[in-house]
């Protein structure tokens, strides 16, 4: 047998024995699989090149949950840079607020303050488990701590996070950034469910079970729905080789975000597209604009 086939044989075997495990004790299988599911991996602190930012003025552990998510009581550690109304940056899936140097660096750059903080269970901060509600919530908790905030930007699951946190009310923003983003969660759970091969029965369970632990069915937290009722700007930053969330998804935003631009990216993937300097340039100019008038943000 070729080496290189033995990857696929392991592969192909573990499918075996989750797909038979999801079929003989299904209730087990959803309530294990979502407790994976829902639990990241923390990153890594790896030496990277960074741009020569200053220290952060301020840092603060700031106290989340209490209604929304999977825990009653966990925090976020947060930092800021500079005084006045600041740029809200949050981070995606399995990374931390690093993610986000050079941007901060161009928004220093450019005289302006710059908030950013780790979600729950990743980076500096509590938990074990993050959901997009919960994401959400230490988003609005960390703006009212550390604001005021006037601008915004997400990054994959930080980007549907701060998006969720902006149509459900919790957070007042006067623009906002979606780079790389994902909708909401159906999508993937759909695909999973099939690779399973879970009955429409089965994965109605599944979505039941989530709902117990998360507060909400997965189509609950779609966000196409609710960002066609959003009048503040938006920009929507994808590159078309991203192979963790599909260029389509960027040209969704684009098309139901009312008057949202799209800016699409060439070769700099799902993440590199953060440490490219000309394109952390053209966040960090969409995010300082200050408009005439600010905008409400429309609720149903």
């Amino acid at each position: 047998m070729a080496r290189s086939s033995i990857p696929n044989l392991n592969n192909a075997l573990r499918m075996f024995l989750l797909r038979s495990y999801a079929r003989i004790a299904p209730e087990r299988f959803q309530k294990r699989f979502v407790q994976n599911f829902l639990k990241p991996k923390r990153p890594l602190l790896i030496a990277r090149e960074r741009p020569d930012l200053p220290p952060p003025d301020e840092s603060m552990r700031i106290p989340v949950g209490g209604g929304i998510g999977l825990v009653s009581d966990t925090w976020v550690q947060a930092w800021r840079w500079g005084e006045g109304p600041a740029v809200l940056l949050v981070h995606g899936w399995e990374d931390d607020h690093h993610c986000f140097d050079a941007i901060i660096a161009a928004l220093v750059k450019r005289g302006h303050a710059v908030v950013a903080f780790d979600l729950p269970a990743h980076g500096k901060s509590g938990g074990t488990q993050s959901t997009i509600p919960l994401a959400a919530q230490a988003t609005a908790g960390v703006a009212e701590a550390l604001g005021p905030v006037r601008a915004i930007a997400g990054h994959s699951l930080g980007g549907a996070a701060m998006t969720f946190a902006i149509t459900e009310g919790w957070l007042d923003v006067e623009r906002a950034v979606v780079v790389a983003a994902p909708t909401g969660p159906t999508f993937m759970l759909n695909n999973i469910a099939k690779r399973f091969g879970m009955t429409d029965a089965r994965k109605e369970k599944l979505f039941e079970e989530l709902k117990r632990v998360v507060g909400y069915r997965p189509e609950e937290i779609e966000l196409m729905p609710k960002v066609a009722k959003l009048e503040i700007p938006a920009l929507i930053v994808h590159s078309k080789d991203d192979a963790m969330v599909r260029f389509v998804t960027g040209e969704k935003w684009a098309a139901n975000w009312p008057g949202a631009q799209l800016v699409a990216l060439e070769r700099l993937g799902h993440r590199r597209l953060l440490f490219d300097p000309a394109t952390a340039g053209k966040i960090a100019d969409f995010l300082v604009q200050r408009a005439n008038a600010k905008p409400q943000t429309k609720v149903a």
